[in-house]
């Protein structure tokens, strides 16, 4: 395939299993000599700062933008989403080869789909999916991998999706 991205989407149902592929593909694209981001996507209206905290008080008295740094972390609290993909394009790629994105299946990234609680005549598969993960496989014509197939995806997305991955 030789598809060349920067993120790649880990797309499904509620309670599909993203966040536990997404813990068990990290390690091996890490072994794999990958250096993988994440962003957590969600569809809920609700604040990451906390009312009170230094930080609200700074975006409540005027601040676009207000970053809360320590030793070991940094969050960066920034309500205009018009910045979001600006800050993911200026710091996740000078950092990362490759961005896995949980979630927002409405994007225009390729996507992997997990299939568990799919239901063909209820669900939607978006357009970019590159390949599925889970219990039933989407079509004969879309890369699957079963549960126990983790390693095999990762390899996978290595080779197809990550930057470089395949020459």
């Amino acid at each position: 395939m030789g598809v060349r991205m920067f993120e790649l989407g880990i797309v499904g149902n509620k309670n599909s299993g993203k966040t536990t592929l997404i813990e068990s593909l990290l390690p091996l694209l890490t072994d794999l000599g990958c250096r993988v981001g994440t962003i957590k996507h969600t569809s809920h209206q609700h604040s990451f700062d906390t009312k009170g905290k230094d930080t609200c008080r700074h975006r409540a008295a005027g601040a676009v933008m207000t970053m809360a740094v320590s030793s070991g972390e940094l969050a960066l609290f920034c309500g205009d989403t018009a910045l979001h993909e600006t800050i993911i394009t200026q710091v996740m790629t000078k950092r990362c080869d490759l961005c896995l994105v949980e979630g927002d299946r409405t994007a225009s990234r390729p996507m992997i789909f997990l299939t568990r609680g799919f239901n063909r005549e209820r669900d939607t598969v978006p357009d970019n999916v590159l390949a599925s993960y889970g219990p039933v496989s989407l079509s004969d014509e879309i890369p699957h991998f079963t549960l126990d197939g983790v390693e095999e995806l990762a390899k996978f997305i290595f080779e197809n999706a990550m930057p470089g991955g395949s020459r």
